[in-house]
């Protein structure tokens, strides 16, 4: 009797966690959708990382995250070819900018000006997240 209603207590806890799950990967429904600017210099070894933790952290609570990737005309690697690949795969959801100067130094949600003078199309009700990779304060914005 004792070992069953260890089950007992034991299937509940389990469902719990279940439904604690699915509740935090579905997210609140007032919540906006993210999208992630990615301001990229020579970023050949980091961007590729960047777009895959986005994803991850996309697919892991349930949340819509678009990506934009920004390219700084003073990059002479191959930051702008790794883009263009990761923007042309099938499962979609990142896009790319070239030849925009950046002169947006400050994290956080963009300011008007900043996002008149870019033409990425993003929907407005997206909350929009400014992240220069050069600067190491903007790379905690991401999402862990």
């Amino acid at each position: 009797m004792m070992v069953d209603l260890i089950w007992i207590v034991a299937a509940y806890a389990a469902a719990a966690c279940c439904v604690r799950w699915w509740s935090a990967r579905k997210g609140g429904a007032g919540e906006k959708e993210s999208h992630f600017v990615l301001v990229a210099g020579n970023h050949q070894m980091q961007i590729e990382g960047y777009v895959r933790a986005l994803r991850h952290f996309a697919w892991r609570t349930g949340r819509e995250v678009g990506i934009t990737i920004v390219l700084e005309p003073s990059s002479v690697d191959d930051t702008g070819k790794i883009a263009s690949l990761l923007a042309s795969r099938t499962d979609g959801g990142v896009g790319v900018v070239r030849g925009w100067s950046s002169s947006v130094e400050k994290g956080g949600q963009a300011g008007g000006a900043a996002m008149e003078r870019l033409p990425l199309g993003i929907p407005p009700q997206r909350r929009m997240v400014w992240v220069n990779l050069s600067n190491e304060e903007h790379l905690r914005l991401l999402p862990r």
